[in-house]
């Protein structure tokens, strides 16, 4: 399933599931039935207190059936839940199950957080070379942060051999889907010539759009290579921005 399609499937789920206002017994009996996408919605509705009081420990029953079912997306929910101990006792290692469960089904989601347990090290011990593995997977199909991450890995050489335009090329497909930290390292990897070319128009075109959302590092960026432009190139910047802003996916 690719990131378009599955982002489109929890749109399209949860607003399913918060669509009835008070939770819908004849779905609740349906959950009970076996159901695994009315179990689903039930365990929706008591996490976010959707139709019914918010309810942990109820969210994480009908998750965990849903999982045991092969649901991917319960099993990423699940396994949230046993890594923050919400509605369940904490459970790493239980975390890491129900993770790896999602991701060996090509969930991205659980691809991305199984990505980063091992990058952070969870489980006692990072092991960057698993979870370069599994921020691949995420970002073959199109998932920005696994993309971001990726790139770090290759820029920093962690897990893998460093590589200055590998690590471009991820952070600018995490960039132009409105990643915002990518953009602003590709401000700096240009303006610096590290891994490419130096470019001030590209880079004070990432910046600038980093900077329109928020980013304080690229703001603060930006009066550090105007001065070194001509006035050519600031216009060649501000035509860029433009064109990078109408392609940009936002998040």
């Amino acid at each position: 399933m690719n990131h378009s399609a599955i982002r489109i499937w929890l749109v399209g789920f949860l607003m399913l599931a918060s669509r009835a206002g008070a939770l819908d017994a004849a779905l609740v009996e349906k959950a009970k039935g076996g159901d695994v996408e009315a179990q689903i919605k039930v365990g929706i509705a008591h996490a976010d207190g959707d139709g019914v009081a918010k309810d942990p420990a109820e969210a994480a029953r009908w998750f965990l059936k849903a999982a045991q079912q092969g649901h991917p997306y319960a099993q990423y929910r699940i396994g949230d839940m046993c890594l923050s101990g919400q509605g369940v006792a904490k459970n790493v290692a239980s975390t890491m199950y129900w993770w790896r469960k999602s991701a060996d089904q090509g969930f991205v989601l659980g691809e991305f957080n199984l990505g980063v347990a091992y990058a952070s090290g969870i489980t006692g011990k990072a092991n960057p070379a698993e979870a370069l593995k599994w921020f691949r997977k995420a970002a073959d199909q199109g998932y920005a942060p696994a993309q971001g991450n990726l790139g770090n890995a290759y820029f920093f050489g962690t897990g893998v051999a460093k590589d200055g335009a590998e690590a471009v090329k991820w952070w600018t497909k995490a960039a132009e889907q409105g990643d915002v930290t990518a953009q602003n390292n590709l401000g700096l990897v240009y303006s610096k010539a590290n891994g490419v070319p130096r470019d001030f128009v590209r880079a004070l075109a990432w910046w600038r759009l980093a900077a329109e959302r928020g980013n304080q590092q690229a703001k603060n960026s930006i009066p550090t290579v105007e001065p070194l432009m001509s006035e050519a190139q600031l216009a060649d910047a501000a035509k860029l921005v433009t064109e990078l802003r109408a392609k940009i996916k936002q998040p």
